[in-house]
This record gives structure tokens, sequence and C-alpha cells, in this order.
């Protein structure tokens, strides 16, 4: 698997498929010098994964263990 996180830096519309529209307009918007703050994006296969882990959050397990903070 690629990296899962890009620098806005790092992309360009050619990525459009790994970053998906949003990420990748930023990414391009950043190469073109326009004022875009420093940031991120994740790919999109990083993103169809996350829903996977979330039943964890709807229990309230948000990485803590028994005795108290991870």
């Amino acid at each position: 698997m690629r990296k899962p996180v890009w620098l806005f830096s790092e992309g360009s519309l050619k990525h459009r498929d790994l970053l998906g529209n949003k990420g990748a307009n930023l990414c391009e918007m950043t190469s073109l010098g326009m004022p875009v703050p420093f940031g991120f994006t994740i790919t999109t296969q990083t993103h169809l994964r996350v829903p996977t882990s979330q039943a964890a959050y709807s229990r309230g397990d948000h990485g803590r263990s028994e005795g108290g903070a991870a």
C-alpha cells in the first residue's frame, strides 16, 4: 500500500484517484501558489479502511485500556 497521508505540497491533479477530488484540488491549488493553509489529506484507500474500526468509537472505547488512559 502507498503511504496513507500526503501533504498538500506532495500531490497534484494527476493523483485524483488516489487522493479524491478535494485532496487533489487542494494539492493543485498549493502547487499553483494559491493561499491554502498548510495541511494534509488521506488517501481514498485509508478512508475506506477507517469505517471498519469505527465500532470501537461507537462503544465508547477510544483506545483506552481497562486501567485508564492508553
